[in-house]
C-alpha cells in the first residue's frame, strides 16, 4: 500500500490571489471612468467602455486562474508529469523549435498591440494612419523589445519591462500634449530635470484609455512571468552573443531611423510648427523619432567659412559709439506665459487684465512679440533674446540642454565688456534648464535663484514666489549695487507658470471670460490664467512706478516668453476653427505675446510694431545709445526685409505670416534667411574660431 507524502503548506496561492485581487481593486476604482458622460470619443471606442470594463475584469479573473494553475504544476511531487511535459521531453528538439517559433509569434504580436496601446493612450484615431505608417511604427517597436530581449539574456524580463516603457511612454507623451499643448519630443528628454520640478503644478488625472492599458499590461506580464524564460542562454559565449546581438540591433535602429533616409522613402515629413498633425499621421513613434533627427543643428547647405567671413566684414567695422550718457540700469524682464490674449476673436473678457501695460505710451515702445515656442519650453525664448539667434536652424531642440557648451557671445557679454555687471534672477530652482551652469557661460556673471529669495523672504501665488515679491527682490538688487556701478540685471519669472487649476483659498479668479463656447475646465483655466496677468500688471505697476521716482537713469525691457498652456481645445474655442481648419497665420497667432520697452528717460515712442525674441537684444543697446556688435548690427539690417520672425516662418514687409520654403517666398528673402542660417551655425558650432570682433565687442 503506498502512502502519499502529505503536501506542503505554502502561501504562495494566497499572495497571487492577493496581488491578483490589488489589481482588480484598483480597475474597480477607476471603473467610473468607463460610464463617464466627460469621456473622450476620438478613438471611437467610448461606447464600448463598459464592454471593455467587464473583458479587464474576466481577463484578471482568467490570469489569476492561470496564475495559479501553472504555478500548481511547478509544485507538484518531483518525478510527477502532466501529457504536455511528458510529450515534450520525448520531442525535446522539436519542442525547442517549436517554443523558439511560439516566441517570435508573441513577440511580433505584442509588438504590434503595444503599438495600438500607445496610440489608444494617445487617444488618437489609429484607423486615420496609413498601413505603410503603422508598419514602421510597429517596426520601431518590434526592434525595441528585441534590443531588450537580447540585451537581458531574457524573453520574459525584455518583454516585461519593454510592455511597462511603452505605456509609460504613451502615458508621458499625453500629459505633455494636454498642458503643453505640444507632443512628447527628444527636446523633453534632455530637459527631463526641468520638467520634475514643476510637475506639482499639474493635475495628473488618469484616463478610461490609461486604466485600460496599465491592466492589459499588468496581465500580458504575468503570464512572460509564467513563462519563465529567465535566460536565452545559460553559457557564457551564449551570454557574450546575445549582448553583441543587442548591440547590432541598436546600431541597427540607429542607422535605419536616425542616419538613413527612411522617413523620406515613406514621405514622413515632420510639421514643425504644428507637430501634433505629424503624431496623428504617423503614429507617436515614427512622429517622435522624425523629430528627433531634426533636434540637433544642420549644417546649412551653402555653408562654408568663407562665406560666413564675407557677411562679417561687411558688419565688423560699423559699430555704434558707446554714449557716456548711457542708462545706470538695463533691467530685462521675461515674465513667465504672460501674453495678451484678447488678440483671439473669440477671448472677451469681464476686466481688461492689464490696464496699466496698456496706459503706457510716454517714452514707451510696445507691440506683438513673435516667439517659438508655445505652453512650455521657456529657455528657447531666453536663448533668442540673449543671444539674437533663430530657433529657425533647428525649431525642434533646446539649446540650453544640448548646444551650449562653452562661452556664447550675448547682450550681457556685450554690457558686460562696456563696464556692466550683469546678474540674472529666477525665483526658482537653480538648476532649471541648467541656468547655473549656463548662464556663466552666457555672460552673467551673478545668478539669484529660489535660495536667495528664501533668505530675502517672498510671497507665494499657487506655490510659486509671487510677482510682487520678484519685483521687491529686484528693487533690492539695485538699491544694494555699489555707488557709480551700473547693472544689468536679466529677470526671469515664475507666477504665471503653467498648471491653472489652483483650487486653495490663497488665490481667486477675479478676470472672466464673457460668452466662452468651449467646456468648463478650458474656461476654468483660461480665467484663472487672466486672473494671474492682473497680478503681474500690478507688478510691473509697482515696478515701474519706483524707477519713475529714482534718479537713476533706467531703461526696462518687459516681454512674455510664450502664451500659456490651457487646457487642450482652448485656442481651438478661442479662434473659432478647428486645428485642420487654421492656416499657418493662425498658427502663428498661437506664437505670439507682448513686449514693452520703457524708459525714465526720453526715448522714441512707438506701438503696435511686431517684433520677434531674436531682435529683442540687439534693439535693447540700441535704445540704450551702446555699442553693437557686428551681429547685432546685422539683425538690425535684417529686420528692415523680415521685421519679425520665429522658428516656423516670418512676418513679411507686405505685413502677412509667411511659412518658411513656401511659394510666395521671395527669392531675397530666401537668400537672407540662408545667410542667417550660416551665422547661426557658425556661432554655435566655430567654437574659439568665430569672429570675436563680429559676434563680441570691438575690445
Amino acid at each position: 500500500m503506498s502512502t502519499q507524502n502529505p503536501r506542503t503548506f505554502t502561501l504562495r496561492p494566497a499572495v497571487r490571489i492577493a496581488g491578483w485581487s490589488v489589481l482588480l481593486i484598483w480597475l474597480l476604482l477607476h471603473a467610473p471612468l468607463f460610464f463617464s458622460e466627460a469621456a473622450d470619443d476620438v478613438t471611437g471606442l467610448a461606447g464600448l467602455r463598459p464592454l471593455l470594463l467587464l473583458l479587464q475584469i474576466l481577463m484578471i479573473a482568467v490570469c489569476c486562474l492561470i496564475d495559479l494553475y501553472i504555478s500548481r504544476m511547478r509544485t507538484r511531487k518531483p518525478g510527477s508529469e502532466t501529457r504536455l511535459t511528458s510529450f515534450l521531453k520525448k520531442h525535446e528538439d522539436a519542442g525547442s523549435v517549436l517554443k523558439g517559433c511560439m516566441l517570435a509569434v508573441i513577440i511580433a504580436a505584442n509588438s504590434l498591440f503595444s503599438y495600438q496601446l500607445i496610440e489608444l493612450i494617445s487617444k488618437n484615431k489609429t484607423w486615420t494612419i496609413l498601413p505603410e505608417y503603422v508598419f514602421l511604427n510597429w517596426l520601431i517597436t518590434l526592434m525595441i523589445y528585441l534590443f531588450l530581449v537580447l540585451l537581458t539574456n531574457s524573453v520574459s524580463v525584455g518583454m516585461i519591462i519593454g510592455n511597462f516603457f511603452f505605456v509609460i511612454l504613451s502615458m508621458v507623451n499625453y500629459f505633455v500634449y494636454l498642458y503643453r499643448g505640444i507632443p512628447f519630443q527628444i527636446v523633453d528628454v534632455t530637459g527631463i530635470r526641468t520638467a520634475v520640478t514643476v510637475t506639482a503644478g499639474y493635475d495628473i488625472i488618469l484616463t478610461w484609455q490609461m486604466v485600460t492599458a496599465v491592466t492589459i499590461t499588468f496581465c500580458i506580464n504575468s503570464l512572460y512571468y509564467q513563462i519563465r524564460c529567465f535566460h536565452n542562454a545559460r553559457s557564457i559565449p551564449g551570454k557574450l552573443l546575445s549582448r553583441a546581438l543587442a548591440l547590432g540591433i541598436g546600431l541597427a535602429f540607429y542607422g535605419i531611423f536616425i542616419l538613413s533616409p527612411i522617413f523620406q522613402a515613406f514621405n514622413v515629413q515632420p510639421y514643425f510648427w504644428r507637430p501634433n498633425d505629424s503624431y496623428n499621421s504617423y503614429g507617436l513613434e515614427t512622429a517622435f523619432l522624425a523629430f528627433a533627427r531634426e533636434a540637433f543643428p544642420k549644417k546649412p547647405e551653402t555653408y562654408s567659412e568663407a562665406k560666413t567671413a564675407s557677411l562679417e566684414e561687411a558688419y565688423s567695422g560699423n559699430k555704434n559709439t558707446a554714449d557716456e550718457d548711457a542708462p545706470e540700469n538695463i533691467i530685462v524682464v521675461m515674465n513667465e506665459s504672460f501674453s495678451d490674449l484678447e488678440i483671439y476673436p473669440n477671448v472677451e473678457v469681464s476686466t481688461d487684465p492689464m490696464p496699466f501695460l496698456r496706459s503706457l505710451t510716454e517714452n514707451t515702445q510696445t507691440g506683438p512679440l513673435l516667439v517659438s515656442v508655445q505652453g512650455g519650453y521657456t529657455a528657447n525664448t531666453e536663448y533668442e533674446f540673449l543671444t539674437g539667434n533663430s530657433m529657425m536652424l533647428s525649431p525642434n531642440s533646446i539649446p540650453y540642454t544640448t548646444y551650449i557648451q562653452e562661452e556664447q557671445y550675448t547682450v550681457a557679454s556685450i554690457l558686460a565688456e562696456q563696464g556692466y555687471r550683469t546678474e540674472a534672477l529666477h525665483p526658482y530652482y537653480d538648476s532649471g534648464w541648467r541656468r547655473d551652469s549656463n548662464y556663466p557661460l552666457l555672460g552673467l556673471a551673478d545668478f539669484r535663484s529660489l535660495d536667495h529669495f528664501k533668505k530675502f523672504g517672498y510671497s507665494t501665488v499657487r506655490g510659486y514666489v509671487s510677482d510682487d515679491s520678484d519685483v521687491d527682490y529686484l528693487i533690492h538688487e539695485i538699491e544694494a549695487k555699489e555707488d557709480g556701478e551700473k547693472l544689468f540685471l536679466f529677470n526671469v519669472t515664475m507666477q504665471n507658470h503653467g498648471g491653472y487649476t489652483y483650487d486653495g483659498s490663497e488665490f481667486k479668479n477675479t478676470v472672466h471670460l464673457k460668452n466662452y463656447e468651449g467646456t468648463e475646465d478650458e474656461l476654468n483655466q483660461a480665467e484663472q490664467y487672466l486672473s494671474l496677468i492682473s497680478l503681474t500688471d500690478q507688478s510691473m505697476e509697482k515696478l515701474i512706478t519706483y524707477f519713475e521716482n529714482s534718479d537713476e537713469k533706467t531703461l526696462i525691457l518687459f516681454f512674455g516668453d510664450h502664451q500659456p498652456s490651457i487646457a487642450n481645445g482652448f485656442y481651438e474655442s478661442a479662434l473659432g476653427k478647428t486645428s485642420e481648419e487654421q492656416d499657418f497665420s493662425d498658427k502663428q497667432l498661437q506664437y505670439q505675446t507682448v513686449y514693452y520697452y520703457w524708459a525714465n528717460y526720453d526715448i522714441p515712442e512707438s506701438a503696435g510694431e511686431m517684433m520677434s525674441a531674436n531682435y529683442l537684444g540687439a534693439r535693447l543697446l540700441e535704445l540704450a545709445g551702446l555699442e553693437l556688435s557686428g551681429y547685432q548690427d546685422y539683425l538690425l539690417d535684417q529686420r528692415e526685409s523680415i521685421p519679425a520672425m520665429n522658428a516656423f516662418g516670418y512676418l513679411g514687409t507686405d505685413g502677412a505670416q509667411h511659412e518658411y520654403g513656401s511659394t510666395d517666398e521671395s527669392s531675397e528673402i530666401t537668400d537672407l534667411l540662408e545667410d542667417y542660417r550660416c551665422l547661426i551655425y557658425n556661432e554655435l558650432t566655430a567654437g574659439n574660431k568665430r569672429n570675436e570682433s563680429f559676434f563680441g565687442s570691438s575690445e
